[in-house]
């Protein structure tokens, strides 16, 4: 395929990105041609390292310099990528997240080529209810019409149809995908415990892990509330941990800790700083636990699987998924959502029969590689873009 590719992302770092950053990677190595419109607001060291990237192989990059929530800057943003994609013409423009799909759907055809809209989870789904989701479940719809989504999971296809009233043959559904290759489970004990000796945990601790930006999504409080409620229930002697890595502001970092301090397991929650090799964070894990109030189909979750891990998750949307038959992971432990006693009773669960064999890492590898995952897109790129 010779036609070029615009990706467009507000985000430069977290999920979002990264699945950008895969994507593209996947598609040079392809042979395709790619352009990149970005924001610096949300910049990162792996952002500038994918505009230079693109670069080096021919492609050209906008910087948008937008933010996530709706501002005036939109305007100038919009108009700098309506000329961008004018002169670059595009066969396929793919926006990634409610910002950017909601610049690319605005463009005319006759600019953007085919639009493609990934957006990774809609603001909707956390069932907050209020005027801020009313505004975005009404852009939505508004912009559904225009092109064709892609959704992460069967849940976001649920939303679009039964909220957002998209027409069924104006979506599908493709996962995320996860790097094998780095992504695996700890090789041996002493592996494990040069992992946990660098992380401040204990060889023999039980550890539950858990990783995500410190936000209302991922909802943080409720994990602590959880894990405390579990610590409770223990056996006092025996040393259980949770690691928790996750970016925030200094006042949610400080806020954090407060409440780990009030619950009493200050002492238990080991917060270490984010490195450059987030697969050892899995490595020193027994089980993966997340509390998020809704997903698309989160990284963290496959890169867990991948790591051979057990889940422990509430069951919000976006994370349903992962427990569903046709997947047949047999190790996915839920508590009900908002519930910190019942995401407790999950932990519990999973203790149980913790020494249970897991292949959770033989089966992800038939639903989530890259070439399986980023393959489905290239053949929509080529079958919508002629």
């Amino acid at each position: 395929m010779s036609n070029r590719i615009l990706l467009i992302s507000e985000p430069g770092l977290d999920g979002v990105f990264r699945h950008v950053e895969s994507v593209i990677y996947f598609l040079l190595e392809n042979g395709v041609e790619v352009d990149l419109a970005y924001s610096s607001n949300r910049g990162s060291a792996e952002l500038s390292a994918l505009i230079q990237k693109v670069e080096s192989n021919g492609g050209e990059t906008l910087d948008l310099k937008i933010a996530n929530s709706p501002s005036l800057a939109d305007l100038s943003a919009y108009r700098r990528l309506y000329a961008f994609a004018k002169r670059r013409r595009p066969s396929v423009t793919h926006a990634h997240s409610s910002k950017a799909g909601g610049l690319a759907r605005l463009l005319p055809q006759s600019v953007s080529g085919q639009v493609f809209y990934t957006p990774h989870a809609y603001y909707g789904l956390g069932n907050s209810g209020g005027v801020k989701t009313l505004l975005f479940n009404s852009i939505e719809r508004f912009l559904g019409p225009r092109g064709i989504s892609i959704h992460l999971s069967p849940e976001e296809s649920e939303f679009a149809e039964a909220t957002l009233y998209l027409r069924t043959d104006g979506h599908v559904s493709i996962p995320n995908a996860v790097d094998f290759a780095v992504f695996r489970e700890v090789a041996s004990a002493e592996e494990r415990a040069v992992i946990r000796q660098s992380l401040g945990l204990p060889e023999d601790a039980t550890v539950i892990g858990s990783i995500g930006r410190l936000s209302y999504q991922k909802n943080p409080e409720l994990l602590y509330r959880a894990f405390a409620r579990f610590a409770q229930q223990r056996d006092q002697t025996e040393p259980l941990y949770l690691l928790h890595v996750g970016n925030g502001s200094a006042t949610e970092m400080r806020e954090m800790h407060q409440l780990a301090v009030e619950l009493g397991i200050a002492d238990q929650v080991v917060r270490p700083a984010y490195r450059s090799d987030p697969e050892v964070f899995y490595r020193a894990m027994d089980a993966f636990c997340l509390s998020s109030r809704y997903e698309g189909l989160p990284f963290t979750g496959l890169e867990a699987l991948a790591s051979n891990l057990p889940l422990i998750l509430t069951d919000a949307p976006g994370l349903q998924s992962f427990g569903a038959a046709s997947y047949g992971f047999r190790h996915v432990y839920y508590g009900q959502l908002g519930d910190d006693q019942s995401l407790a009773d999950a932990m519990q669960a999973w203790y149980t029969q913790r020494n249970a064999s897991v292949n959770h890492r033989t089966i992800a590898q038939q639903h989530f590689s890259i070439p399986e995952v980023y393959g489905k897109i290239l053949q929509l790129y080529q079958q919508y873009a002629g």
